[in-house]
């Protein structure tokens, strides 16, 4: 996994570079917005628990995203360091044993992304991009009141992603626009561990299901994003 991120990186570099004659520039982006994603390790766990407990969780399926870009550009073509978080909640109370079941998932990633400017006006800019990233993923589980002599459950696994996209620029000033972004992100992990230690296992140990499968998340899907971009040359 960590193989095809240095290469998918390297690559992208070698674009960067192969375009340093051009006019250097440099810039920052901030955006939010949210992923659409259908993942069978999430949906598991909300149905075991709707199972089990008497819930109605439900699926977990648009994470709120936040990511910000700090990079330099060569002429049309951009490249910069990437940071994304992502996080996600559900609860649902049980009448059956009157708890309060809650399920938070969050995502951190640290990666690259390339942009190509491939239409330019006085006012618009359309980029084609492709970010890559190395994916932290959290989950946690907990009940209130407390069931256990430890809560939450924390279990952590780690991931990796490419998302090919595209970016719309509206140009508010020559130093100041407005960027949208929509992407399809392919992303896996791991399988998640326990990150502390109970009565029922060891931090370390695999976090798996009745049916003795070992827990992963696919986090593919659609991500679109609304934010601000700050150039200077």
């Amino acid at each position: 996994m960590l193989k095809r991120f240095f290469i998918i990186v390297a690559v992208t570099s070698f674009i960067g570079l192969n375009v340093l004659s051009a006019e250097v520039s440099y810039f920052s982006e901030a955006n939010f917005g949210a992923t659409i994603i259908n993942s069978n390790g999430l949906n598991k766990i909300t149905e075991g628990l709707d199972a089990g407990y008497v819930t109605s969780l439900g699926k977990i399926h648009t994470p709120m995203s936040f990511s910000g870009i700090i990079g330099i550009g060569f002429g049309r073509s951009k490249i910069g360091a990437e940071g994304i978080y992502e996080f996600a909640s559900k609860s649902s109370y049980s009448s059956i044993y009157d708890v309060t079941e809650k399920l938070d998932y969050s995502m951190s990633s640290i990666g690259f992304k390339y942009q190509y400017e491939f239409f330019r006006s006085e006012r618009w800019g359309m980029f084609s991009s492709c970010s890559v990233g190395i994916l932290f993923p959290n989950l946690s589980l907990s009940t209130d009141p407390h069931i256990d002599e430890t809560d939450p459950y924390t279990m952590s696994a780690t991931g990796f992603s490419i998302s090919p996209g595209v970016d719309f620029l509206y140009k508010a000033t020559s130093h100041f626009g407005v960027i949208t972004s929509l992407s399809f992100r392919y992303a896996t992990t791991s399988g998640f561990s326990y990150s502390n230690t109970t009565t029922r296992h060891n931090a370390g140990d695999n976090v798996t299901f009745a049916d003795g499968s070992i827990l992963t998340l696919n986090l593919s899907g659609l991500k679109f994003l609304i934010g601000i971009m700050f150039n200077w040359s």
